[in-house]
């Protein structure tokens, strides 16, 4: 992996490895992206209730192909009373991801995305990673 923290969390990192998803196939993913009218392709990684992430392939024609990791994060849920503990959590799962180099940005709703591109080589390794903080944080008492 390129100049990013590694990971401490290994149980979590093992118990992400049980998410549901195959990065086998990534050939017929980039040929779906191509041929979609965006040139864009995505397949979900996990989600909850409060949270998805998700690997997003760029494939306009005649150029190369990226992949970037997408994390959708709820930081309120609708007609729901803030509580600091699920803010203060909320804050350390993006401060952990900015620290991987994820980019953030604000939607409607209350989510915010992170974004990162990504190597081919890294995919599989970054989605378990992403998939340790939300675990591991999710489950933290603040």
């Amino acid at each position: 992996m390129t100049n990013r923290p590694s990971i401490d969390y290994v149980e979590d990192k093992m118990r992400a490895k049980h998410e549901s998803f195959d990065l086998s196939d990534l050939d017929s993913l980039a040929s779906l992206a191509r041929s979609s009218e965006d040139h864009e392709a995505y397949r979900v990684i996990a989600a909850r209730e409060h949270f998805r992430a998700g690997l997003v392939v760029d494939a306009a024609p005649d150029t190369l192909i990226s992949f970037r990791i997408e994390v959708m994060l709820q930081i309120l849920a609708k007609d729901t009373q803030p509580k600091v503990p699920d803010l203060e959590r909320m804050n350390k799962i993006l401060e952990n991801l900015v620290k991987r180099g994820y980019s953030l940005d604000h939607h409607d709703s209350c989510w915010v995305s992170c974004e990162m591109e990504v190597a081919v080589d890294d995919i599989e390794e970054e989605c378990l990673a992403v998939m340790a903080i939300l675990e591991w944080m999710k489950n933290l008492k603040t």
